[in-house]
């Protein structure tokens, strides 16, 4: 039995490698790609969906075949996918032309004009489920969250530097010597509110002997 599989580009919602496997772990496999493959996903980024599940070998060698021919490959000029053969034959190693077309076009390359249309119909004939909405729509969300969790460490990180010009190393040996974990008077929050400053930097002054003032 085997399985179809594609995957996604994160920024488009259009597939771009079209592969089979007897396990689910070949879908998600990443070492032994090719380097448009590689290329794509390093720059935008991609997610896994299985287009058929338990079926036969023979019927899934098929199936790969009409995708590849559906969709075109970007090393021939015919369209979007990164695969570098019609499909059909399970697995195999490109040949030394293959692997200088796909180099060409990682170099920036200009696309033909035959290869523009293709690529044109593709994107246009490409619609697509809810469920592959729902992915592109939870890859942008992480993109987000992380992109706000970036900026919030940078602003704590720059706050606390500017804290720390309000702190001396005579306060510095007060609040080691003086802070009692929990406690309303000596605890972080009343420290860094004692001092003005925020509660990362009474952290690290108490957890950190080789702390200093900057």
């Amino acid at each position: 039995m085997a399985v179809v599989y594609q995957h996604i580009r994160e920024d488009t919602g259009l597939p771009f490698y079209v592969g089979i496997g007897k396990h689910h772990y070949r879908s998600t496999r990443k070492w032994g790609r090719n380097p448009y493959w590689n290329n794509i996903v390093k720059n935008f980024g991609y997610y896994v969906e299985i287009l058929y599940d338990n079926i036969s070998y023979e019927n899934a060698l098929d199936i790969e075949k009409l995708l590849i021919k559906k969709y075109g490959r970007k090393d021939n000029g015919t369209g979007i996918l990164a695969n570098m053969t019609d499909g059909g034959e399970g697995n195999c190693n490109p040949s030394n032309s293959q692997r200088k077309k796909i180099s060409s076009a990682l170099k920036g390359v200009v696309k033909s004009k035959e290869h523009k249309a293709n690529l044109s119909i593709a994107r246009k004939g490409f619609k697509p489920s809810e469920e592959v909405k729902k992915k592109l729509s939870e890859s942008q969300k992480k993109r987000c969250e992380l992109q706000s969790e970036i900026e919030r460490r940078k602003n704590m990180a720059k706050g606390e530097k500017n804290s720390n010009c309000k702190l001396t190393e005579k306060d510095v040996k007060w609040i080691r010597k003086n802070y009692i974990p929990k406690s309303k008077i000596f605890g972080q929050i009343a420290l860094s509110e004692k001092y003005g400053v925020t509660r990362l930097t009474i952290s690290r002054i108490i957890n950190n002997k080789n702390w200093k003032v900057t």
